[in-house]
């Protein structure tokens, strides 16, 4: 057990008094910092050079994605025994690990706690704290304490994601930075490749991260397990939905649950699978919808009011028609939306929270 009196770490995330020491995140800018990537490591030893502590976070976070606070004890002079006095990581000043009386006990030397945080709400940087009573090795008083400073951003968004779709492969940009800068910054996908196959995506199983698929002639091909190959099922899953002359692939989160389901939008009828099975139920466990039939008319999707619930809409010849309140019926204005965004020829409409 570690003798003698008490010393302090404070490792602060975004202001600390006294002279603190700031953590450098890789990424210079904000802007180019690659969401729970690239992380900053705040890092404190005592005057003995016996104890390092250490504080580890992502220099830029998203609301409503996971990421880690990790927090490190690292003790060679005494592995395998107890330390410490107290210790407390605090975000914004609220005890999310630890506080009051906590004994904790290395193990080769090293102690070590990750807590897994998802900010919500109001964007904001966040202030993280992790506080360390140490009771010190060594003769005479000593009472030392120390601040080291990172900052981490929080952003309301998830940047949107490009990707690219040619005859079977996929050309994704997974490391954000709008250009093609090969494997394994990127990644290069072999899926699809059937006659007259069109391109889907969508979080098929609520995980939280976009995935591939395809739809030909009436069949679903999806990358459930997010390989990028077709594995067969049940690792991935195939589905028999649609098959009409002309029908087009639609995908939502239509009932706001987090994953993503499939549909088929033709001559101004929209099928959709509610209830996520993969096959037409009928009515009322499924959607039939009537909004459009406008000759050449091409189905949109997405949360037009921010509610969480994918809804539908069409555009043609640069009109846009929105279902703003989301019953699957043209309103009229205010209640729906109508304006003119495109019309030039052989636009195509896109849609997303930009």
């Amino acid at each position: 057990m570690k003798k003698m009196l008490i010393i302090l770490a404070v490792l602060l995330l975004v202001s600390s008094p006294g002279s603190p020491a700031f953590a450098v995140c890789p990424c210079t800018l904000t802007s180019s910092c690659v969401p729970n990537t690239d992380t900053w490591v705040v890092q404190w030893t005592d005057d003995f050079t016996q104890t390092t502590y250490q504080l580890e976070a992502p220099c830029k976070v998203l609301l409503g994605t996971p990421f880690d606070v990790i927090a490190t004890v690292t003790d060679a002079a005494y592995p395998n025994d107890l330390v410490g006095h107290s210790w407390a990581v605090k975000d914004e000043g609220s005890v999310i690990a630890g506080g009051g009386f906590n004994w904790i006990e290395t193990v080769g030397g090293i102690w070590q706690t990750t807590i897994s945080q998802t900010y919500s709400g109001v964007p904001i940087n966040h202030l993280i704290e992790f506080a360390f009573s140490d009771l010190g090795q060594g003769g005479g008083g000593h009472n030392w304490a120390t601040s080291l400073v990172g900052e981490t951003t929080v952003d309301p968004f998830p940047p949107a994601a490009v990707g690219i779709y040619a005859e079977g492969v996929w050309y994704l940009d997974l490391n954000g930075s709008r250009a093609w800068d090969g494997t394994p910054a990127d990644s290069l996908f072999s899926y699809g490749g059937l006659p007259g196959a069109v391109p889907v995506t969508g979080d098929w199983d609520g995980s939280g991260t976009t995935k591939l698929g395809i739809y030909a002639d009436g069949l679903w091909y999806l990358d459930l397990d997010g390989s990028g190959g077709w594995d067969g099922t049940p690792a991935d899953s195939m589905f028999f939905y649609g098959g009409m002359p002309g029908g087009l692939p639609v995908t939502g989160d239509w009932d706001g649950n987090g994953t993503t389901k499939i549909g088929i939008y033709s001559d101004g009828v929209w099928y959709l699978d509610m209830d996520g099975n993969g096959a037409w139920d009928g009515t009322p466990t499924d959607s039939l919808l009537f909004f459009g039939g406008m000759a050449g008319g091409v189905p949109v999707t997405g949360d037009w009011n921010g509610s969480g619930t994918a809804k539908i809409g069409i555009y043609a010849d640069g009109v846009w028609y929105l279902d703003l309140d989301g019953n699957g019926a043209w309103d009229g204005t205010p209640t729906d939306s109508i304006f003119a965004y495109g019309g030039m020829p052989g636009a195509m409409p896109v849609t997303g929270k930009w």
